[in-house]
C-alpha cells in the first residue's frame, strides 16, 4: 500500500521530500521506491521554483520572511525515568505504554529506539517540540503514533510501519515575527502560510477574488521548508475562535527510510464561529526511501 502524504484541501502547507541518489543531485518528489532500476527514465526535474505561474492577482509579492530555524535543542531525555521504557538510547530504548509529556524533550544516544505496537508519545500542546536524534534506528511499530507541535526525527534508520502516525496537525507554534499569516480584524477568514488564507468577506468596491485572509510567507525557504503555520481568525473581539496552524515534522534518515503510514501537519479547524489555521511543513530526506 502507498505511503500516506495527506494535503489538505482546507489549507497550504509545504512538503519537500529529499532524496540523494548515489551522492548526486536531490529530486524534488511525490514519492520513489527505493527499487527503481538504473534503466528506468525519469522525466525532468520539475520543481515550484521554476513554475512560472501566476498565483497573485495585482503582481503580488509574498513578503520576504526569516530563513528556517534550526532544530532545537531541550534538555536531554532518559529512556526509563522520562519516558517509562526499558533500555537506554545508547543501546536499544523500547517504549511500551502510552505517554502524554507537558514540556519539549531531546532524545540523543548512539543507539536506536523503539516506540511498540499501539503505544502514543504526544506532548499536545501548540509548538511542543519532540527531537530525535539517534546513530542507530528509530522504528514505529503498527498503530504507534508521535504527536506535537514540531517532531525532528533524525537516525541512519527510519522505519514507520503502515498504521503508525506522525502527526503534527493544529500544534503549530508562532510563525515568524516578519509574517502576516494570522488574519486581521473579526471576519473569521483562513491562515496563510504556502498561499494566501481564504475569505469569505467581500470587501467594498472589491470582487471576492480579490479578498483574503492570511498573507503568504516562508518563499525564502521553500527548498528545506520549517515553519509553522498559522491560526486562522476569529469572529469575536472577546474569544479567539480561529483554528489552531499546523505544526512541522522533519524526518531525516541518513540511510534508509522506509514508510507506509502517515505524516499530518494540517490546519485546525475552527467550526462556524473561525477560520481554519493554514498547515504546517513537512521534510524528508533519505538516501534511499521505500514506500509500501
Amino acid at each position: 500500500m502507498a505511503a500516506k502524504i495527506l494535503l489538505p484541501l482546507r489549507s497550504i502547507f509545504i512538503v519537500f521530500i529529499h532524496i540523494v541518489l548515489f551522492d548526486s543531485i536531490a529530486l524534488a518528489i511525490s514519492g520513489l521506491s527505493s527499487s527503481l532500476s538504473s534503466s528506468l527514465s525519469l522525466p525532468e526535474e520539475y520543481s515550484i521554483l521554476k513554475d512560472n505561474h501566476d498565483v497573485y492577482r495585482d503582481k503580488y509579492v509574498p513578503a520576504p520572511s526569516s530563513a528556517p530555524s534550526s532544530a532545537p535543542n531541550p534538555p536531554v531525555t532518559s529512556c526509563e525515568m522520562d519516558l517509562d521504557g526499558i533500555g537506554s538510547f545508547d543501546t536499544l530504548c523500547q517504549m511500551r505504554s502510552s505517554l502524554e509529556l507537558t514540556e519539549d524533550i531531546h532524545i540523543l544516544g548512539s543507539g536506536s529506539f523503539e516506540i511498540l505496537d499501539d503505544v502514543e508519545l504526544s506532548c499536545p500542546l501548540s509548538g511542543c517540540s519532540l527531537v530525535f536524534n539517534l546513530s542507530g534506528e528509530i522504528r514505529m511499530r503498527n498503530g504507534s503514533a508521535i504527536v506535537a507541535g514540531s517532531i525532528y526525527i533524525e537516525a541512519l534508520n527510519v522505519s514507520v510501519a503502515e498504521t503508525a502516525v506522525v502527526n503534527a496537525s493544529a500544534l503549530g507554534g508562532d510563525p515568524p515575527e516578519d509574517s502576516s499569516g494570522v488574519p486581521l480584524g473579526t471576519f473569521g477568514d483562513g491562515g496563510g502560510y504556502g498561499g494566501r488564507g481564504a475569505s469569505c468577506y467581500n470587501e467594498q468596491d472589491k470582487l471576492q477574488g480579490d479578498s483574503w485572509g492570511g498573507d503568504a510567507y516562508g518563499w525564502l525557504s521553500l527548498m528545506y521548508p520549517d515553519m509553522y503555520g498559522s491560526k486562522g481568525g476569529t469572529t469575536s473581539r472577546e474569544v479567539d475562535y480561529g483554528g489552531g496552524g499546523g505544526g512541522k515534522v522533519r524526518i531525516l534518515a541518513g540511510d534508509m527510510l522506509e514508510f507506509g503510514g502517515t505524516i499530518l501537519a494540517d490546519g485546525g479547524d475552527a467550526g462556524e464561529l473561525g477560520g481554519g489555521g493554514s498547515g504546517g511543513s513537512i521534510f524528508l530526506t533519505a538516501n534511499k526511501i521505500m514506500w509500501w
